[in-house]
């Protein structure tokens, strides 16, 4: 809990080799090695959490079983390899590298949908999924300099029921 409220109600700031992390009510100082520690859990509690939050909407958008085990694969590719040429093309993300995160079951496998969930460093790119039609949609899409889609708020449990 206390790496979510690091990250969440705090400021930090560097002091040569460690870190203050200043709340409303302490300082706390932690080493720089410590710090980056825990920003390798924010990351990972916030993917965790981002592919719950996947799975629910696709399971729930394509009507998919929703005790399903998702397998996930994650590799690293160049984002011309991945992304729609209008999305790379000249802009930011050309000849980067991301991180991607792609899920798959049984039962998407037989569907043709490929969940995914992609990073460039530490930055979140897309969340969306490829369709029985090889379309790629978005949930969210971002070119490392400004936001190009943001419809996280379909991610939120309550909101399956109102598309």
């Amino acid at each position: 809990m206390f790496c979510i409220l690091i990250y969440h109600f705090c400021h930090l700031i560097q002091i040569d080799e460690d870190v203050a992390i200043i709340t409303k009510n302490q300082i706390y100082i932690i080493s720089m090695n410590m710090y980056k520690c825990i920003q390798t859990i924010i990351k990972e509690v916030m993917t965790m959490t981002l592919e719950k939050q996947l799975k629910n909407y696709i399971t729930h958008l394509f009507g998919l079983p929703k005790n399903e085990k998702w397998e996930c694969e994650a590799i690293d590719e160049v984002a011309d390899n991945i992304l729609p040429d209008q999305y790379v093309r000249l802009g930011p993300l050309t000849n980067k590298i991301l991180h991607t995160y792609t899920y798959y079951s049984d039962t998407l496998h037989e569907r043709h949908i490929y969940p995914f969930i992609l990073y460039y460093q530490k930055q979140l790119i897309a969340i969306g999924y490829i369709d029985e039609t090889n379309d790629m949609d978005f949930l969210y899409l971002h070119n490392t300099v400004m936001p190009l889609l943001d419809q996280r708020h379909l991610l939120e449990k309550e909101n399956h029921n109102n598309e």
